[in-house]
């Protein structure tokens, strides 16, 4: 029972004493329709139903509108900082700022400075990327900064141009700064940390990485990068080879193995430079959910309603639905789980994980092409039926 707050007549038309809030949050359903867009349709399929459902949309996805959701369901504002932008020229970007300005979000995956327009992995720079961070820190008030890192063509220079915006020095044998790009990495012998900002050590970095794969190897960024861009092997391997002069002098003249951690070829290297500077490397869901005090936001719903293209027992770092179902279960908010595909033989596993009820919003002997033409109708069909069996469970249900 969703709520024994309110009274429903028949036909569906309620009479009100307090309404039933829902938290519609889906994921997306991978080659449908985003996250955003499910949101949107559920909660029109549901509202069609009765207006006294007081819906709420959180759409769950890592991807370029990651930090919209999260300023607009926790009331934050937008800020703007000028860093250097493709092809060296200014660029005037926005970041999130919530809690008071307490806490700052963003995702630089726009701030990739080119240096040259003939090769996206070696003559680009995530220098921009630590000229917004420097930017935010220049608020004292700033405590704490999430940093989101989605799959994409990201420059691939190991965070090489984000450190040495921060004041970090990378040195070739005549003590000469490289460039700040990938391809000058062959001449660099030696990083020194001692001009790094001061002020970031009194602030907390946390790293949504869309892999937890290391910095080098066959899942590290430059092969990465490789198979999404259709490079060659050498340029690949020439950009790897890069990567790893740089990790060998870190690890020199720094120590550690930051290299080696997860998360550290996410955002073409990037991952990895925000290690070196004291970040947290950690897998998207533990993150964006954190972010958006999420356990609070189901704590205050009667009903949560999320989704994704496939539903079982596999899981990866992106997906976000069993943290949801077992926030519901923790907070013992009924949690239903519109989905594409639903395996049978693993539903049980779903309900043990905090469901209720698990919907197949895709029915039978349909082709994967028929499937995802019609993903958008058949989810909004299921949201209007689900809004109809509540209103029904509530007429049935003794006063």
């Amino acid at each position: 029972m969703v709520s024994t707050n309110v009274i429903y007549t028949c036909h569906g038309n309620p009479d009100l004493i307090h309404t039933v809030r829902v938290l519609v949050c889906p994921e997306p359903f991978q080659g449908g329709i985003s996250a955003h867009r499910a949101a949107g349709v559920i909660a029109d399929g549901l509202s069609s139903t009765s207006n006294h459902f007081q819906i709420r949309q959180i759409p769950l996805s890592f991807d370029d509108l990651t930090v919209n959701t999260i300023v607009q369901a926790c009331g934050g504002v937008w800020r703007e900082a000028v860093v250097l932008g493709e092809q060296g020229k200014s660029l005037r970007v926005s970041y999130g700022s919530l809690q008071g300005g307490r806490v700052a979000v963003v995702q630089p995956q726009h701030l990739a400075t080119r240096v040259s327009p003939s090769n996206w992995a070696g003559e680009m720079s995530s220098f921009g990327t630590g000229q917004l961070l420097k930017v935010i820190l220049q608020d004292r008030t700033v405590e704490r900064v999430y940093c989101y890192l989605p799959e994409g063509l990201w420059p691939v220079d190991g965070g090489v141009g984000f450190l040495q915006a921060l004041g970090v020095s990378l040195l070739d044998p005549d003590g000469k700064s490289v460039s700040w790009a990938a391809n000058s990495l062959s001449r660099l012998t030696r990083v020194d940390f001692r001009g790094v900002l001061p002020r970031l050590k009194q602030v907390e970095l946390i790293v949504a990485c869309d892999s937890q794969a290391p910095l080098l190897g066959r899942q590290g960024a430059a092969w990465t990068w490789g198979s999404r861009s259709g490079a060659s092997f050498a340029m690949i391997e020439k950009v790897e080879k890069g990567l790893t002069i740089l990790a060998e002098a870190v690890q020199r003249t720094y120590g550690g193995g930051h290299h080696v951690l997860g998360g550290a070829a996410s955002g073409g290297g990037l991952g990895y430079g925000l290690s070196l500077v004291g970040a947290k490397l950690r897998p998207p869901a533990q993150v964006l959910l954190e972010n958006l005090d999420f356990l609070e936001q189901v704590r205050q719903s009667d009903l949560v309603i999320t989704g994704q293209a496939q539903t079982n027992r596999q899981t990866t770092p992106q997906q976000l639905l069993p943290s949801v179902l077992r926030l519901c279960q923790e907070t013992g908010t009924p949690g239903v789980v519109l989905s594409g595909i639903v395996r049978p033989q693993e539903l049980e596993t779903v309900f043990n994980s905090g469901a209720w009820a698990v919907l197949d919003v895709v029915p039978g002997m349909l082709t994967t092409t028929q499937m995802l033409e019609q993903i958008e109708n058949n989810l909004y069909f299921n949201a209007q039926q689900l809004g109809r069996l509540l209103l029904l469970g509530r007429k049935l249900s003794p006063s």
